[in-house]
């Protein structure tokens, strides 16, 4: 009865968690078809435009995809840095708020610099100076050369540079170089920075008069374009003030100069690659070191040695890139070079044990080889020695029945012959116990020379050559009346 209760009252349980799994699947139904029919127009609509092509042509598809994200991401990469490049191209020019079209209107040297190059190994920037004059001053270069007054010269003051100028002096282009100062020195490549500043005016000097010379600045605009490649700069134009303040006919340009954004990004990206190429290598290394396969292959062995190399050279990629010993060398270069010149030294000690490992076996195998036919030989040579016994027993047996005695003869020697001694035991050697292998094989009971080790076999096989067991000779039956016969075949022999 209890048993009967139990069996019913599982399968009472049985059912009602049936039927609530049942009730919530229902329940679940209604939202599984609401989001069966949202995906159902997306799904017919992919199927109905991806059956009718041919299977070629997921290949050019996926292809364009691709090319398609790339361009979203390089696309708008570009544009910024071409809006910088064109901020950094467009021309600083002072007095203020004045456009350059109209620098020529103005009664005024003009003094204007194109920053060329900067250097800061050297600690020097390279500037383009071209000086024109506009306004009233204009028909003082009509010719091509300055035409001034007897007895004046121009001079133009560039931070600790001057330039001088004589009536008939042709101007024209001429490259100058500034020093400029270290905010952030070179070591912090490429997070250096720098800054130039200089005043820039122009003065008439009159000469007419050797011991009184009197110099005379004049009206000077500035036209600055500071856009270099690979660096950004950001200038200052104020104007010259004397000591109570009031402003004086000069400019004091203030340019600052550091790195590009993507001279930074690229210069961190080949630090983050060197590390990575080393420390994959170090992988690579440990894993061929650490393998037990004795196969003798090159690849990684040429692969640690080409980028011990290589890697100078990646060093290298980076732009405008000093001599070695700056700080990202000592953060990244210096410990990739250790690291994989360790990989190197590492996979060519593992390849020369391989290869000394490999030729040991090799030896190996060819001493067993000759140990195993050597012993075969013997092993035929020991079952062709116990055979020979046999086959001189059955000779012997010939011969005794060919020499065999007549009876007449029998009797005679019966009748002379004096009464037998019993013979004495012959001594024997010690016998030699033939060595025994340390252990039986298994699953037999008798030792097995094949299946045991060669150097054992050999001591086996000589052992039994040297001591071979001895055979127990069944004692020949012996009647008292043919004693005299035997005696008289052993005389006949």
């Amino acid at each position: 009865m209890l048993g009967a209760r139990a069996g019913a009252a599982a399968s009472n349980n049985a059912a009602i968690s049936r039927r609530k799994k049942e009730a919530a699947a229902a329940a679940d139904e209604p939202e599984n078809e609401e989001q069966d029919d949202e995906e159902k127009p997306l799904n017919d609509w992919v199927h109905r435009y991806t059956r009718k092509l041919p299977p070629q042509a997921f290949l050019p598809l996926f292809s364009v995809l691709v090319i398609a994200m790339l361009l979203a991401v390089m696309l708008p990469v570009y544009f910024s840095f071409v809006a910088a490049n064109a901020i950094q191209d467009e021309a600083r020019v002072w007095p203020l708020d004045t456009v350059l079209d109209e620098m020529d209107q103005i009664d005024q040297f003009i003094v204007e610099l194109d920053l060329t190059a900067v250097d800061p190994e050297t600690r020097t920037a390279s500037f383009l100076f071209d000086l024109s004059l506009g306004g009233v001053y204009e028909h003082d270069t009509d010719s091509g050369v300055l035409d001034l007054k007897d007895g004046f010269t121009l001079s133009v003051k560039l931070g600790h540079q001057s330039l001088s100028y004589d009536s008939g002096d042709s101007v024209s282009d001429q490259f100058l170089d500034f020093v400029i100062d270290d905010i952030s020195p070179l070591f912090n490549y490429p997070f250096d920075a720098y800054t130039l500043t200089m005043e820039i005016y122009c003065s008439e000097v009159n000469e007419t008069d050797t011991s009184n010379i009197v110099s005379e600045r004049v009206p000077t605009g500035v036209i600055l374009y500071e856009g270099e490649q690979g660096w950004t700069t950001s200038a200052k134009l104020t104007a010259l003030t004397f000591e109570n303040g009031t402003e004086r006919y000069g400019t004091k340009v203030v340019i600052s100069i550091v790195r590009a954004d993507s001279v930074k990004f690229f210069s961190m990206f080949i630090v983050i690659l060197m590390w990575v190429i080393s420390l994959g290598m170090l992988a690579i290394a440990l894993n061929y070191v650490l393998s037990k396969s004795l196969e003798l292959y090159y690849d990684v062995p040429g692969l640690a040695i080409a980028l011990l190399f290589a890697l100078p050279f990646v060093r290298d990629v980076q732009p405008s890139i000093p001599t070695v010993g700056i700080t990202i060398d000592i953060l990244g270069f210096f410990f990739n070079m250790i690291l994989i010149a360790i990989a190197t030294v590492m996979v060519m000690a593992a390849l020369s044990a391989r290869h000394h490992k490999v030729e040991h076996l090799k030896a190996r195998a060819a001493t067993d080889r000759g140990m195993r036919t050597e012993a075969q030989r013997m092993a035929m040579q020991m079952e062709e020695g116990n055979s020979a016994p046999l086959r001189h027993t059955e000779k012997s047996m010939a011969i005794d029945v060919e020499c065999a005695p007549s009876n007449e003869q029998l009797i005679k020697a019966n009748q002379e012959a004096p009464e037998p001694r019993e013979p004495e035991p012959e001594q024997r050697e010690p016998e030699l116990e033939p060595l025994e292998p340390e252990s039986e094989p298994r699953g037999s009971g008798a030792f097995d020379v094949e299946r045991a080790p060669l150097t054992e076999q050999l001591m086996i096989i000589k052992a039994n050559q040297v001591a071979p067991e001895p055979r127990e000779l069944e004692p020949e039956p012996r009647e008292p009346e043919l004693e005299p016969r035997e005696r008289l075949m052993n005389q006949q022999r």
